[in-house]
């Protein structure tokens, strides 16, 4: 009778995935690594943003732009172009870990997501990066650019291009776009790879 007790025990019991967390995502959440960490012929700059009240695509954009932003404070003044490296969407805690470097060849872009299968985080960047091109027409209200791209813009007030460009340092990510805003309405939009910014007032 115990035996068979057991064995509808085990029979029972929830099946946990089988993931493991990167270490360095870990580490980083817990202090015990550094978001700037130089390796080899690279630098490379770590940082984790977002959270339960985002959407996946608005956390790993916040997420690449917090470390853009740490890679442009380092290099103020300077043009240094960056590579997106990892991208991990954490489904526990709801936020998004990415890794840039500077220097170096950059690599293709790696994304992971557990347990879920994983999707090619530079598909999702450049899918991003089109909508918000396409619908960031300027004079446009914050609320009609969300509704038109399928998410949030998160904004903040650090970003050098859309100063230098169109005056204003609020600006929101959306993959390797930085859309330009000036009292919650679009003035512009500036390209990652490039640093060109532009101004469209008719979609494509």
């Amino acid at each position: 009778m115990r035996w068979m007790c057991l064995i509808v025990l085990a029979a029972c019991a929830p099946l946990t995935p089988a993931f493991q967390r990167p270490d360095w995502v870990s580490a980083v959440r817990n202090g015990d690594e550094a978001l700037r960490v130089p390796h080899g012929g690279k630098t490379y700059y770590r940082r984790i943003a977002g959270g339960p009240t985002y959407s996946k695509q608005t956390s790993c954009d916040w997420a690449v732009q917090k470390a853009q932003e740490d890679i442009r404070a380092e290099y103020a003044g300077q043009t240094v172009s960056n590579a997106v490296e990892v991208v991990y969407y954490d489904l526990e805690h709801r936020d998004c870990a990415v890794t840039l470097s500077v220097g170096g060849r950059p690599q293709p872009v790696t994304q992971v997501e557990a347990p879920a299968p994983a999707q090619e985080s530079s598909d999702l960047l450049q899918q991003r990066s089109r909508a918000a091109v396409e619908h960031a027409l300027t004079g446009l209200k914050r609320d009609e650019f969300e509704r038109f791209v399928g998410d949030e813009a998160v904004v903040t007030e650090q970003s050098a291009e859309c100063q230098r460009a169109f005056r204003t340092p609020a600006s929101s990510t959306h993959g390797v776009v930085q859309v330009c805003w000036r009292a919650d309405h679009v003035v512009g939009y500036c390209t990652g790879a490039d640093r060109q910014c532009w101004t469209r007032t008719t979609q494509p």
